[in-house]
């Protein structure tokens, strides 16, 4: 009886271990931490008009052309912990983001002689800068938070005068995303990779993921995608327009042991 008894006991005791150690073998094989190499190369561009001229009267009409340029590749650390959860460490370059402003087309009008003289009007003079760009994952927040972003920045450099800057480009398509020129140091970019985040789950060593995304369309009807790049988006006499394309390259390492 006391032999059996022991018996009993030894097997709650391993009953209850299962019970108790499942849920936690389960927790972990549901979550990943591994190191992998982002790479981001591209760029965009935001064309907008400004100005009307006048008949004798001073007024100014230009071009300006929004340049934003990022290029960085760097190991970082992934973490996934279920299919809701996701971050990754940053990669960084300096000098690897770009702003740069020009004027393409200027032209101005102003008083017609004899009945007063023209004024000196004042063209903008817009500036280049550059900073340290960092890129990291992120999760996408549209409605569906199962799926993966990238966010990038410029983190040091000078900022735009107003003068030589558009209205941007707001409400872009798919919800969540951030389209800037990198403008100042607080303008990030945003953009859905249309990765789900378990497929990090499943991705082997040395496999990778890549994206090459496009941006196109009016400023105030911008649309990011993945696929062929279209070339026209209709968008006709437009005052204000964005284009551009990045590569995005995840490359999952082996660990150290």
């Amino acid at each position: 009886m006391r032999s059996m008894s022991h018996r009993v006991r030894f097997l709650l005791v391993l009953f209850l271990g299962f019970v108790f150690a499942a849920p936690a073998a389960a927790n972990a094989s549901a979550n990943d931490r591994y190191p992998a190499r982002l790479s981001v190369a591209g760029g965009l561009t935001i064309t907008s008009q400004h100005g009307e001229l006048k008949d004798c009267q001073p007024a100014q009409r230009y071009t300006l052309e929004e340049r934003a340029e990022f290029e960085v590749a760097g190991k970082v650390i992934i973490e996934r912990m279920g299919n809701r959860v996701f971050s990754s460490t940053g990669a960084s370059k300096a000098g690897g983001a770009e702003s740069n402003n020009v004027l393409t087309e200027y032209a101005e009008s102003n008083y017609c002689p004899p009945d007063d003289d023209p004024i000196v009007l004042d063209q903008p003079n817009c500036n280049k800068f550059t900073g340290r760009a960092s890129a990291s994952l992120m999760v996408d927040y549209r409605l569906k938070r199962h799926l993966v972003a990238i966010g990038l920045s410029r983190d040091t450099g000078g900022s735009q005068k107003i003068d030589c800057m558009s209205l941007g480009v707001k409400n872009p398509t798919p919800l969540g995303t951030l389209i800037t020129t990198f403008e100042n140091t607080y303008a990030d970019i945003a953009l859905p990779l249309d990765l789900k985040i378990m497929q990090f789950k499943t991705l082997g060593v040395g496999k990778k993921f890549i994206r090459r995304i496009h941006i196109g369309g009016a400023c105030d009807a911008a649309i990011v995608y993945h696929g062929s790049k279209i070339s026209k988006f209709n968008a006709q006499e437009n005052s204000c327009e964005v284009d551009g394309d990045f590569n995005v390259e995840i490359k999952r390492l082996k660990k150290k042991a």
